[in-house]
């Protein structure tokens, strides 16, 4: 790992953010930064391998869809959501969600 990985990688864990890098199906492989406690209090890594739509409420997973497919279009798509973490009440989530390409075609999403 180089230093600027390294760097990276701080940045990253240190946020209030929870990020999460999901392949092209929606599933996530990957979650860092201090807000995953307060998503996934048990484990952060339980989210891995877990398709997103799954964390949001079946009320609001056609629009969580519908953000996938833009993103998938190539839009940043910003918005915000309640869910329920599984601990407590629900709450307001700031959510962006942006392609990333690789090779002229869609690689994952951030």
């Amino acid at each position: 790992m180089s230093d600027w990985d390294g760097r990276y990688r701080q940045f990253v864990e240190a946020s209030s953010d929870c990020m999460k890098e999901l392949d092209r199906d929606g599933v996530i492989r990957f979650v860092a930064g201090l807000g995953c406690a307060a998503l996934a209090p048990e484990g952060a890594d339980r989210l891995i391998g877990r398709h997103w739509l799954e964390l949001w409420p079946p009320e609001a997973q056609d629009m969580v869809a519908r953000v996938l497919d833009r993103a998938a279009a190539g839009e940043r798509v910003d918005f915000v959501g309640s869910r329920n973490p599984g601990a407590g009440s629900a709450r307001w989530w700031e959510v962006m969600v942006a392609p990333v390409v690789a090779d002229d075609e869609l690689d994952h999403f951030i």
